[in-house]
């Protein structure tokens, strides 16, 4: 039988399966330092991310390619990409996947000097993680926890030059 999306159940659980070690290999690209790699991994990963409609592991993809947008020096296209993400995920559930699309985002705004952005999207991750529930998060998301946020705040915090309160939030994490 085939579904909406044009193939089987299975054909959809295959897409996503690849979708998903796309996005994996995409950060082990990124790491090894091969963004081009990284960049055309995370692409196909949206491709199948895309087939199967899966809104999430789309909006995960986005964050990565505007991670990799950061460290290569071009804030503007991360923060791009993450409004994108984050406009795309909104209303999906899952209070740690949301957080970790705001700290992303934060980070964009810090690298941008936008510190009453920065401030308020670090709010709203705190905000996320507190009022999400936990059973509605994908499994990939275990390690985003209070302390993961207080080292993205601190990281946001040295980019904005506020050094006193990066120390502050990263000694708390």
């Amino acid at each position: 039988e085939r579904g909406e999306t044009g193939g089987s159940p299975r054909q959809r659980t295959l897409q996503r399966s690849f979708g998903e070690l796309a996005q994996l290999a995409g950060w082990l690209a990124c790491d090894a330092g091969a963004h081009p790699q990284a960049e055309q991994l995370w692409l196909q990963g949206l491709d199948a991310a895309a087939v199967t409609h899966d809104v999430r592991l789309g909006a995960t993809i986005i964050s990565c390619l505007s991670y990799q947008s950061l460290w290569t020096g071009q804030p503007g296209l991360a923060l791009d990409l993450m409004s994108l993400a984050r406009t795309a995920a909104r209303g999906w559930p899952g209070g740690a996947f949301q957080s970790l699309l705001a700290t992303r985002q934060a980070r964009a705004h810090a690298k941008l000097g936008q510190v009453w952005e920065c401030e308020r999207t670090l709010s709203d991750a705190r905000r996320l993680l507190d009022t999400g529930e936990k059973g509605d998060d994908p499994d990939w998301v275990f390690w985003v926890s209070p302390a993961v946020l207080a080292a993205d705040a601190g990281r946001a915090r040295l980019d904005l030059g506020r050094c006193g309160e990066a120390i502050t939030d990263l000694d708390d994490a």
